[in-house]
């Protein structure tokens, strides 16, 4: 293999585990702060029968990450 050839993709890994309540945040303001010349997947967990599902699936969705609820 010719090493001066290869490309390298590195990609960075999140776990967001929260009740998903983030007052005054959105999906468009989390795209915005996300570095553009990098790849970032973020995985959500939801805890709680409160948790802002919408949310959390929508930043998932976002960044090529899955999405999952614990009640």
């Amino acid at each position: 293999i010719d090493k001066t050839s290869a490309i390298v993709i590195i990609t960075e890994v999140i776990f967001f585990l929260t009740d998903g309540e983030i007052p005054s945040f959105s999906v468009d303001m989390l795209r915005d702060m996300l570095p553009k010349n990098s790849r970032v997947v973020i995985h959500t967990v939801a805890f709680g029968d409160h948790a802002d599902s919408t949310l959390l699936k929508g930043i998932s969705k976002l960044t090529g990450g899955q999405f999952k609820s614990i009640k």
